[in-house]
């Protein structure tokens, strides 16, 4: 995952948390918020980590496990942010994955 942090310096936690929804099916997604207007559900989301946003007009970038995080990997999962920083984050952020096939002998 890859945060752009623009020229003004962090007023909040200095970090970017990620958290996932789940689902089983790819229709139904667990609780929580995806819009960032609000974190009254976001202990329902599964917090995967913090990217570190200390220094100002940088990309801080911070690769994650979902596995080691939740100890499983779901069959479908929304990616959510959560801007902590106190300030705006700039163009250009990012986020990747590989996927990963099971294979049931």
């Amino acid at each position: 995952m890859a945060v752009v942090q623009t020229a003004t310096a962090s007023s909040g936690n200095k970090r970017t948390q990620v958290f996932i929804q789940t689902s089983l099916d790819g229709t139904n997604y667990s609780t929580g918020p995806t819009s960032g207007t609000t974190t009254t559900d976001e202990p329902d989301l599964y917090k995967i980590g913090d990217v570190p946003c200390n220094v100002a007009s940088t990309t801080h970038r911070k690769a994650f496990s979902v596995l080691a995080a939740i100890g499983w990997v779901p069959p479908y999962f929304k990616l959510i942010c959560h801007n902590d920083l106190g300030t705006a984050l700039s163009t250009g952020c990012t986020a990747h994955y590989t996927t990963v096939t099971g294979n049931s002998a």
